[in-house]
């Protein structure tokens, strides 16, 4: 009789963490801190490129 219902409640847990895996709610977003990280380093890459083109530019323009 143990058995069977350590069996039976090991199921229910299984079925349990499955149904919340599956189920849990959409507004949890894990990966969202992450991504506004990447963006501002995205941002300030950018902000670098540009400057040094225009600084490279600069330079070509002054040797001609």
């Amino acid at each position: 009789m143990g058995r069977v219902l350590t069996v039976i409640l090991g199921l229910g847990a299984i079925l349990a963490v499955a149904w919340y895996v599956t189920q849990r709610p959409v507004g949890v977003d894990s990966r969202a801190p992450a991504a506004r990280s990447l963006e501002n380093v995205r941002q300030a890459a950018d902000s670098v490129e540009a400057d040094l083109q225009k600084k490279a530019d600069d330079l070509m323009k002054s040797r001609d």
